[in-house]
């Protein structure tokens, strides 16, 4: 039996091991570790911005550190060695290596489904590193409890440090739009592996980014951005009390953004072509497979 196999094997194990407190707690380990290689994605995504993500890349790296010197303090080391490695990655390989691994935050995965993934020599490499790591973590947490009061203040540090995104959200509830967190939607929805290819989503995500800067950080503190893409389905993001409000969807092939409030439209910048006239949109759909943050 290779490394893989008994990797792979020893998580399903060890996770069937867990009873449901100490699945919870695994679980925002999970959600930690996801954060983490969606802010090392993001510091890549020029668009986006670096330094806009590096502290929280940087503070959950050291939440991560912390916790292995309390639960396994013997593979600090290796773990400081794997996740160095992860921010170095090139993106196309943490874009498929996120997508594998976001399976597991969804619980739509087992022991069959990991063992028939295709990967490439490095992405497997990390994928069991992966395996080891969390593997280690959930017999960390069996054998201090759940209750351990150490190990819940350095929980409670990672949600501080990954805030709150969460797929299960019909709404994005945010304390500010911005960069950043239009930057994890477009991580989330279009820029990994398992998610359908939504080119005008991406354009449209793009083009909120670019309208942040005809307002002030304050305005976009009580906002909300409601966005369709080119199957009608919707997603959206909001803040304090959602006094601003816009939609963003496709028209004539660009993206176009309305204030819900005005009676003008605020186009992509283009400079040969005026503003053009708002349309009521279309009976709205919700794709089943698609969830909205």
């Amino acid at each position: 039996m290779d490394d893989f196999k008994i990797r792979v094997m020893n998580f399903f194990r060890t996770l069937e091991a867990c009873n449901g407190e100490q699945k919870s707690v695994f679980n925002d380990v999970l959600e930690a570790f996801n954060t983490f290689l969606e802010e090392v994605l993001l510091s890549k995504h020029i668009t986006v911005g670096s330094s806009d993500t590096i502290n929280v890349q940087e503070l959950l790296y050291n939440d991560f550190l912390e916790m292995f010197r309390y639960l396994q303090p013997d593979m600090v080391e290796k773990l400081k060695i794997f996740l160095n490695r992860l921010k170095e990655a090139k993106q196309a390989h943490l874009n498929s290596l996120h997508g594998k691994i976001s399976l597991f935050r969804t619980k739509q995965v087992d022991e069959k489904i990991v063992l028939d993934m295709k990967m490439k020599d490095q992405e497997r490499m990390d994928f069991v590193d992966f395996l080891f790591v969390t593997t280690n973590t959930m017999q960390g947490i069996i054998q201090r409890g759940p209750d351990d009061s150490t190990l819940k203040r350095i929980l409670e540090k990672m949600r501080t440090h990954r805030g709150t995104f969460s797929y299960q959200d019909e709404v994005l509830e945010v304390e500010e739009i911005n960069k950043r967190n239009l930057g994890k939607m477009i991580i989330r929805h279009v820029g990994h592996e398992g998610v359908d290819e939504k080119p005008d989503l991406r354009r449209l995500l793009q083009a909120c980014i670019d309208h942040l800067q005809t307002e002030s950080e304050s305005f976009w503190r009580n906002a909300s951005i409601t966005i369709y893409d080119e199957d009608d389905n919707m997603y959206k993001i909001a803040s304090g009390t959602k006094k601003h409000q816009f939609i963003c969807r496709m028209k004539n092939g660009e993206p176009f953004i309305k204030d819900k409030k005005a009676v003008s439209e605020h186009k992509k910048p283009k400079q040969s072509q005026p503003p053009s006239t708002a349309h009521g949109h279309p009976h709205k759909t919700q794709d089943k497979n698609c969830v909205i943050c």
